[in-house]
């Protein structure tokens, strides 16, 4: 966790980490969090100025999830007021553990789009979710033949 806190853009990199069975890996926030405090939604954050959102990323993933990203790309742009939020897609590296930071997250699930409806989740992060959804099935399909 950084104890600095850097200037951030109008821009935020999240992760989408999906699994073989085209589960994603959903963050449950901690009541700490300053913004959307115990709601779910990606892992990510704010892109520090000097960054790129690829660096962001990579930044958020290793901060909150101890995961390094093989090769980061920007998926979709989700447009926000006045915003960009920077999503990416990546198949879970089953050969790495992943350590949530406690200090980010009251825990995370593999979850199924169906059940992540149902949650309580950041509208944003909902809503981006539900654009990519079909390419993260796509890709479990393709991988799986």
């Amino acid at each position: 966790m950084l104890t600095t806190m850097n200037k951030l853009t109008d821009g935020a990199a999240v992760l989408v980490l999906y699994n073989k069975e085209g589960k994603v890996y959903w963050e449950h926030r901690g009541e700490n969090r300053k913004r959307n405090k115990g709601l779910w939604g990606f892992f990510g954050g704010g892109i520090e100025e000097g960054e790129t959102p690829e660096s962001a990323v990579t930044r958020e993933a290793k901060e909150e999830l101890q995961y390094t990203l093989n090769d980061p790309k920007i998926h979709y742009v989700h447009k926000m007021d006045g915003w960009d939020m920077y999503v990416f897609i990546e198949s879970y590296d089953e050969s790495q553990p992943i350590v949530l930071d406690p200090n980010e997250s009251v825990g995370a699930e593999w979850l199924t789009l169906e059940k992540i409806q149902k949650l309580s989740n950041i509208p944003q992060d909902a809503d981006a979710l539900a654009v990519v959804w079909p390419d993260i099935q796509e890709r479990v399909s393709i991988s799986s033949r």
